[in-house]
């Protein structure tokens, strides 16, 4: 799996501080191969208390974490929700847990991502190399008759209701905005996201709109401005978008 082009050199690689809260040693040492071979300037550290990695983040300087739900002295989802009290570090959530009920939560807590083990280590590469440049790749902001929308910022203002977006679903909705109210379908989102479009990522497509309708449809009786439209895929019910 290719994560960097061939005209980048290691130097030209962004480095970054990477801060893995596991408690397995097996899975630390995997994650860490994969970053020597595909991205040797990340830094890489690791931690198995949830409660001091919340610490870690509030007084170091890191770029992204690592986070397993099932840490040996607090429960994962508390760790998310108390670190994003005081912060945006993007967080790709590892984890065992296959119910979808536990990975809603953990997207409409703040998670940009979540990965099932046992994971494709370089596929997890690829993730954090995604989430954490997203913002050097959009800057103009797109307006629709409701819908304001800053990529650079995640931040969406829909009837007036601000929301601030992860990663992944920023870009969801960035993509389906530049489409201009016609549809594009989950395949081709997996694609643009993750750069492939097995089973596994076309099923995450749908899942994280379902959270991003969850955040328009806020219990006013607002249209829900994202619309499935069976095999075609997704669009937005409004048209006309514009970049200013």
């Amino acid at each position: 799996m290719a994560i960097f082009s061939d005209a980048q050199t290691k130097t030209e690689i962004k480095k970054i501080q990477v801060l893995v809260i596991e408690d397995c040693y097996e899975i630390i040492e995997s994650i860490i191969l994969a970053f020597r071979v595909c991205w040797p300037n990340a830094v890489i550290s690791s931690i198995h208390s949830g409660l001091q990695a919340v610490e870690m983040v509030r007084t170091n300087p890191l770029d992204c974490l690592v986070l397993d739900l099932s840490l040996p002295d607090v429960d994962g989802f508390d760790v998310l929700q108390r670190i994003r009290e005081f912060s945006s570090i993007p967080i790709l959530i590892l984890t065992a847990h296959t119910d979808e009920r536990d990975i809603v939560r953990c997207l409409e807590n703040g998670a940009d991502e979540y990965m099932i083990k046992p994971s494709k280590q370089l596929e997890l590469v690829t993730r954090i190399h995604r989430i954490v440049t997203r913002r050097d790749q959009f800057s103009a902001t797109i307006m629709l008759p409701r819908l304001t929308f800053n990529p650079s910022t995640r931040e969406m203002c829909y009837n007036g209701d601000k929301h601030i977006l992860t990663s992944v679903q920023a870009d969801i909705l960035y993509y389906l905005m530049r489409e201009n109210g016609h549809s594009i379908t989950s395949t081709m989102l997996a694609k643009k996201l993750w750069g492939e479009a097995d089973n596994d990522a076309v099923n995450s497509v749908d899942l994280y709109i379902r959270c991003i309708q969850a955040k328009f449809n806020n219990g006013k009786g607002q249209q829900n401005l994202i619309q499935g439209e069976g095999i075609e895929g997704y669009r937005l019910a409004a048209s006309e978008a514009r970049i200013t």
